[in-house]
């Protein structure tokens, strides 16, 4: 278990004040750390260039790398012995509920030149979902293992029904394995914690507390309120919630692998 007692500066990554309301494209020029382009055909990506980001991509890639080869590795997490870090790709959505509910945001971390960066597919209304997919698609194809945290029973389905309803190709590619960590932490720590919930995990298993954040529960909620309202302060924190999320997951699989 590790011993590190950070804890997140409330509000997370730092993030642009603003005292009246504001568009994405105010938003996204005034976001520290991070660098924004329209996507072709609708939607926009970003990319973090943040510190935890980069230092939790680094501690996994040295997992990852010290991995190789080794043997008794659970049949989840063999893959990762014969994969580089730069096969892997993390990923967690943020969605407008369960079921086949839209994607509106699609978050993932690669691991380039030992250092983890956050990208982020960003739908700025509900019709810009097939735009955000399809890039994704793209991106996807050149992943050998994707990691998720529950990935297997709600990320991955998800987003294949909506590939399936937007007729965007989603297998095409690389990718040769799905992890999901959740099984893997179930195993290690479920009987010694409350449940294994991220949040939970990331408490007692990174030592970190997340403070300012804002509720998943609270998420679609928010989403629709930006795109009523086109007030774009109301989207920030969901971006925010993500970038920690998938930092989140990077650190849970370093955890996994020692």
């Amino acid at each position: 278990m590790s011993a590190r007692q950070d804890v997140v500066p409330r509000g997370g990554p730092p993030e642009a004040r603003f005292d009246r309301a504001v568009s994405l494209q105010e938003l996204l020029e005034a976001l520290p750390s991070v660098s924004a382009r329209p996507l072709p055909v609708g939607g926009w990506r970003l990319t973090w260039h943040r510190p935890e980001a980069a230092a939790a991509g680094r501690e996994l890639a040295t997992a990852v790398r010290r991995t190789s080869r080794r043997e008794g590795l659970h049949r989840d997490l063999a893959p990762l012995a014969a994969a580089e870090p730069e096969d892997l790709m993390l990923l967690d959505l943020e969605t407008l509920g369960l079921g086949n509910a839209a994607v509106f945001l699609i978050g993932f971390m690669r691991l380039q030149g030992g250092q983890g960066t956050v990208e982020q597919l960003l739908a700025a209304d509900y019709s810009e979902e097939a735009a955000i997919v399809e890039s994704f698609a793209e991106r996807l194809r050149s992943a050998r293992v994707l990691v998720s945290f529950n990935g297997k029973s709600f990320d991955m389905p998800l987003l294949q029904g909506r590939a399936a309803m937007w007729h965007v190709e989603l297998g095409a590619g690389r990718l040769e394995h799905h992890l999901d960590i959740l099984y893997e932490c179930r195993r290690r720590w479920g009987r010694r914690l409350p449940d294994c919930r991220l949040q939970t995990l990331e408490l007692r298993i990174c030592g970190r507390r997340r403070t300012g954040d804002l509720p998943g529960a609270q998420v679609p909620a928010a989403y629709h309120a930006f795109v009523e309202r086109g007030d774009a302060r109301l989207l920030a924190p969901i971006l925010r919630h993500n970038v920690l999320d998938l930092v989140t997951v990077a650190q849970i699989l370093t955890e996994c692998l020692r």
